[in-house]
């Protein structure tokens, strides 16, 4: 019956697309902001390095988080993709969810889980609206630098263009992960994906030296061994557990 109730909802409804990529640039704005006050002295390099660690640590938080949504059975909360319901937000979706609830009080469509699915996407739309603007960043101070003085410190910023276009490459996944209803091999993939994620942004930070008195690569490390080493344990079963056909979702 809760199949049955799935299939009744629009897995496509591009209604709240614009609203929603609206969220996302308004939770990028905070860290620009403390990245910009922070660093509004200093070279380029130190300013896109700051905006990429910020990045991945929120990128490592959002991967947390859709392992909360997958484990909470919250990954069809709202079934279709990329508002719920058509909306923006669980609130302007209360009478589907509560008739979904009210059919099937322990189905996939709560209003909890609603909200914690419609979180985890928030989270994901930032991320990539920070990505965007890290790419559009690397590429202005790349070329005013090298048309300045004929070199430049800074790297190419292809790994960057590679990690917008790889960030997109995951949202169709999310997408597909809701619209094939949780299919295992898309939930995996999902997040086998954003593991690649962390490590393209993890990447040029390893690389890169001289960054406020410390060494990026150490800043990597740090987050690696206080971030990812005490979760290893939870990665096998976050990987193999069998994604359920009402619920779980990365």
């Amino acid at each position: 019956m809760s199949l049955q109730l799935l299939q009744h909802t629009s897995s496509y409804d591009l209604a709240p697309l614009a609203s929603l990529l609206l969220v996302g640039a308004l939770l990028a704005l905070g860290p620009v902001l403390w990245v910009w006050l922070r660093h509004r002295h200093g070279t380029p390099l130190k300013r896109i390095q700051a905006l990429r660690l910020f990045t991945l640590f929120l990128t490592f938080d959002l991967v947390l988080f859709g392992a909360f949504t997958r484990l909470t059975d919250s990954g069809l909360g709202c079934p279709d993709w990329p508002g719920c319901y058509g909306n923006t937000s669980p609130l302007g979706a209360g009478q589907q969810i509560a008739a979904a609830q009210t059919l099937l009080p322990d189905g996939p469509v709560t209003l909890p889980k609603a909200w914690i699915e419609m979180l985890h996407r928030y989270m994901a739309t930032g991320v990539g609206a920070l990505i965007l603007l890290l790419t559009a960043v690397s590429w202005r101070d790349w070329l005013h630098q090298r048309k300045q003085a004929g070199a430049t410190e800074l790297p190419w910023p292809w790994l960057t263009s590679l990690t917008l276009v790889w960030v997109c490459v995951q949202g169709a996944f999310g997408a597909l992960t809701v619209t094939m209803k949780l299919f295992p091999a898309i939930v995996t993939l999902h997040l086998l994906g954003a593991l690649a994620l962390l490590m393209m942004l993890c990447y040029p930070l390893s690389h890169a030296a001289g960054w406020s008195g410390r060494s990026p690569c150490c800043c990597c490390r740090s987050c690696w061994e206080v971030g990812s080493v005490p979760t290893m344990p939870y990665w096998p079963a976050q990987i193999f557990q069998p994604a359920k056909a009402v619920g779980g979702r990365i």
